[in-house]
C-alpha cells in the first residue's frame, strides 16, 4: 500500500484527534535504549485517545513508513549528512554525531543536518498534514519544534514544543557575570568589558540560535523538562517565553518497573558480581558534560581504601574510548565494567546490584537516572550544582558535595561504601523521598496530555 493510500485508509477509519509529532528520535541507541521521555509522551497521548503520527529523518534507504512501539513513523531522507553511521527513530543522529572529535566539524555537521531536517521536514509534514488533518502539532527539541510551529501556523492549529532541559542559560550566566544584568542595558563597567560582553552575546546567538528559536516559536505551550539546569524565571526573562505558555515539569519515574527487578543477590548473580563486593553504579550517556571522568579519577583512592570496589558504568557515547584509556592509565580498568547502553527492562538489575549511585555532571544532576536510583532505594553521591539540592539532601537521601571544593568525590565514595549504617540510613531516605515526592510516568504524561487537550479545545473555541 502506498504511503498516501495508507494514510487515507487510516483517516477514514478513525475519528480520534490526530497529533503530528516532529522529533529527531524516539529512542537513542536502539529499541528501548536511552532516554524514555519521547516514548512515554507518545504512549500517553495514545492512551488518551489521540491518533499519534511521528515524522522523523533517516539515512536508511528504501524506508518510508514503519511502526515503533505501536506508533506510525513517517520518514524523510537527509541527503547531505556526512556521517558513517545509520540513524532513524530508534537510533539518534544527535547522540552519534557527538562522536566527531573536532568541535568545529561537529558543529558544522549538526548545523547542516539541522537545516535539512527543518526544511525537508516541513515539506514532508505539509503532505502529511493535508492527509491527516491534525488537531495539533508537537515538536521535540531544537530540530522538531520549527516544523511543528510552521505546520501549526499554516493550518491554524496549536503547536507545542517539548524541550529536555537547556544549557543555554549556563552561557548567559557566564556573560552576565562580567557585569551587566541584561543584554543591551547600560553599565558602568569599562568599555573593554562592554565590548567583550557584546562579542560574547553575538557568539552565543550565532552558536545556539536553534535553541533560542525552539523556545520562542511554539504557539500553544513550551513544555520543558525540569532537570535543574534552568528555572522558570530565567526561561521567561532570557529566552522570551511568556509565563502563561511555559510548563516546567520534572519527568516521571516507574516504580513498578524498578519493583519488578530481581533482589540484590539475584541481580549480582545475573551480572557476575561477587555478593560481598562494594558496588557503585553510574548511568548516563558518555558525553563530555556528564563527566564520568570524575568517577574514574576518584577510583584509585577509593580502591586503596575499599579494595574490592566495582564501578558499573551503564551507557555509551563518544567519550567512552577516552574514558577506557583513562581507566587503564590510572590502573583501575579492572575495577570498571563498561556495560554500554542496556535495554530499559535490564536497567533495574544494575540498580539493584549497586550499593550507591553516582552522578557528577557539570550543570545539574537531576537526570531521570538519578530519580530512578532514588526509586530503587539507592543512596546517591552527587554534586550540588544547578538545582540538584531540590531533590538530594545531604545526609538524608545522599551525599551532596560542593562542586567548588577540590577533590571531595573520593572521600565521599569511601565514606558511603565503608559506613554500613550511613548507607542504610540514606537508602531509607531515598525510598521515602521517592514515595512522597516523585510521580509515575503515567501521572506526569497525563498532566501534559490534559494541558495540551485543554489548549486545543480552547483554541477551537477562540481561534486566534
Amino acid at each position: 500500500m502506498s504511503d498516501a493510500k495508507s494514510l487515507s485508509a487510516r483517516g477514514a477509519s478513525t475519528t480520534a484527534p490526530v497529533l503530528l509529532v516532529a522529533t529527531p528520535f524516539i529512542w537513542e541507541a536502539g529499541p528501548h535504549k536511552g532516554k524514555p521521555t519521547v516514548f512515554h509522551a507518545l504512549r500517553g497521548f495514545q492512551r488518551a485517545g489521540w491518533d499519534v503520527h511521528v515524522l522523523c529523518a533517516t539515512n536508511r534507504r528504501g524506508i518510508v513508513e514503519s511502526s515503533v512501539d505501536g506508533v506510525t513513523v513517517h520518514y524523510f531522507r537527509i541527503p547531505l549528512d556526512r556521517v558513517d553511521f545509520v540513524y532513524d527513530a530508534e537510533h539518534s543522529y544527535l547522540s552519534r554525531v557527538r562522536g566527531e572529535d573536532r568541535a568545529i566539524v561537529r558543529h558544522l555537521k549538526f548545523r547542516l543536518w539541522w537545516l535539512q531536517f527543518v526544511v525537508l521536514g516541513i515539506v514532508r509534514a505539509e503532505g502529511l498534514a493535508r492527509q491527516l488533518r491534525p488537531a495539533a502539532t508537537y515538536g521535540v527539541n531544537n530540530p522538531g519544534i520549527p516544523i511543528a510551529a510552521w505546520i501549526g501556523r499554516r493550518r491554524g492549529i496549536p503547536s507545542f514544543g517539548r524541550i529536555m532541559g537547556s544549557v543555554f542559560v549556563q552561557h548567559v550566566r557566564g556573560i552576565l557575570a562580567t557585569g551587566s544584568d541584561t543584554p543591551g542595558v547600560g553599565t558602568t563597567a569599562p568599555a573593554s568589558n562592554r565590548v567583550r560582553r557584546a562579542l560574547a552575546w553575538t557568539k552565543l546567538w550565532l552558536a545556539r540560535f536553534d535553541e533560542l528559536l525552539a523556545f520562542r516559536l511554539p504557539t500553544g505551550a513550551v513544555i520543558v523538562t525540569d532537570d535543574g539546569t534552568i528555572d522558570a524565571a530565567e526561561i521567561t526573562a532570557w529566552l522570551g517565553v511568556p509565563a502563561a505558555r511555559l510548563r516546567l515539569w520534572r519527568n516521571g519515574t516507574d516504580a513498578a518497573w524498578v519493583a519488578s527487578a530481581p533482589d540484590r543477590p539475584a541481580a549480582r548473580a545475573a551480572l557476575g558480581i561477587p555478593t560481598d563486593a562494594p558496588v557503585l553504579v553510574w548511568v548516563s550517556q558518555l558525553v563530555d558534560i556528564k563527566r564520568a571522568d570524575r568517577l574514574i579519577d576518584a577510583l584509585p583512592a577509593v580502591a586503596a581504601a575499599v579494595p574490592d570496589v566495582v564501578a558499573l558504568i551503564v551507557g555509551d557515547g563518544p567519550a567512552r574510548p577516552a574514558l577506557e584509556r583513562r581507566a587503564a592509565a590510572l590502573g583501575v580498568a579492572g575495577r570498571i565494567r563498561f556495560a554500554g547502553f542496556v535495554a530499559r527492562d535490564a536497567l533495574p538489575t544494575y540498580l539493584r546490584a549497586a550499593d550507591a549511585f553516582v552522578a557528577l555532571y557539570d550543570y545539574s544532576n537531576l537526570s531521570n537516572t538519578l530519580l530512578e536510583a532514588l526509586v530503587a532505594g539507592l543512596p546517591v553521591v552527587t554534586l550540588a550544582n544547578g538545582r540538584t539540592g531540590d531533590v538530594v539532601t545531604d545526609g538524608r537521601n545522599g551525599l551532596l558535595l560542593p562542586p567548588d571544593v577540590a577533590d571531595p568525590i573520593a572521600p565521599a565514595l569511601i565514606r558511603i561504601l565503608s559506613d554500613d549504617a550511613l548507607r542504610a540510613e540514606l537508602a531509607a531516605g531515598a525510598s521515602r523521598y521517592a514515595a512522597s515526592s516523585l510521580v509515575s510516568w503515567d501521572e506526569r504524561i497525563d498532566r501534559e496530555v490534559a494541558a495540551v487537550t485543554a489548549i486545543v479545545a480552547e483554541w477551537r473555541n477562540h481561534r486566534p
